[in-house]
């Protein structure tokens, strides 16, 4: 489900505390006609994200109530590395 070839994977999970996650997405490489980031993943669902810009805001109140478990992955290129800005918003499963 998860598979993209030739891709690396971050990943975030916890639970939700009503806050959203800042992603940095750098180039490909020396690249700099597109980003590092393939695609976004949200408890086993695609998640739209603006694959155009450096930055963006992954807006998780549209999907999760206050509480919930969540498990955040992120697909990027091997040849950058895209980085979550603020994964302390989630509270670690016990």
């Amino acid at each position: 489900m998860y598979f993209q070839a030739k891709s690396q994977q971050i990943k975030a999970n916890g639970i939700y505390q009503s806050k959203n996650l800042y992603v940095l997405n750098p180039y490909r490489g020396t690249e700099q006609a597109s980003f590092c980031i393939d695609s976004v993943w949200l408890n086993s669902k695609r998640m739209l994200f603006s694959d155009t810009t450096s930055a963006f805001e992954a807006f998780l109140n549209d999907y999760l109530e206050l509480g919930d478990s969540v498990y955040f992955i992120i697909f990027h290129n091997k040849t950058c590395l895209p980085k979550i800005m603020n994964p302390e918003v989630f509270i670690p499963w016990i």
